[in-house]
């Protein structure tokens, strides 16, 4: 006699998703490739085990690097208007989890840009009531560091 349990399928859940207008001047080439600086740093940490940055990746140009089980990284650039889209697709701890973040970053002007994050949770439907709420970090360093904005009011990290 077989098991006729049908698999567990799997389901998606954005977690999280916010877009910020940030301002300020934080380096020689802009806002906007500071911004691209920050989330580069946040990806290649570590744990996460992508290995290192290619020269492209650090150039701020499209580039893609595929780690086997550990995840993956990838991004494109358009110059006119000057855009960058970044995704990072990484098992959690949880064998059964896939976090999935995407980024884009806009620049208005040396000074002004806006960024969208959005992260989404892949995991089995069983668990469907535990996918938690999470903000990538540097979603909290930007909103909690710099002149940011989210619907039309300035973040702090105060309450």
């Amino acid at each position: 006699m077989t098991d006729r349990t049908p698999p567990a399928r799997m389901i998606s859940r954005v977690s999280s998703q916010v877009s910020l207008r940030v301002s300020g001047q934080v380096s020689d080439q802009g806002i906007f490739r500071s911004l691209q600086a920050r989330v580069m740093r946040w990806a290649f940490t570590k744990e996460r085990d992508l290995g290192r940055p290619t020269e492209k990746a650090r150039r701020g140009e499209r580039f893609e690097i595929d780690a086997g089980d550990t995840g993956q990284v990838e991004a494109a650039r358009l110059d006119e208007p000057n855009r960058w889209a970044c995704r990072l697709i990484e098992r959690s701890k949880d064998p059964n989890r896939i976090w999935t973040t995407e980024v884009l970053i806009t620049e208005n002007s040396l000074t002004e840009a806006m960024v969208g994050c959005r992260l989404l949770c892949t995991q089995l439907e069983d668990d469907r009531d535990s996918i938690p709420r999470s903000i990538p970090r540097f979603v909290r360093e930007i909103a909690f560091t710099q002149a940011a904005f989210l619907d039309g009011r300035q973040t702090s990290p105060a309450p």
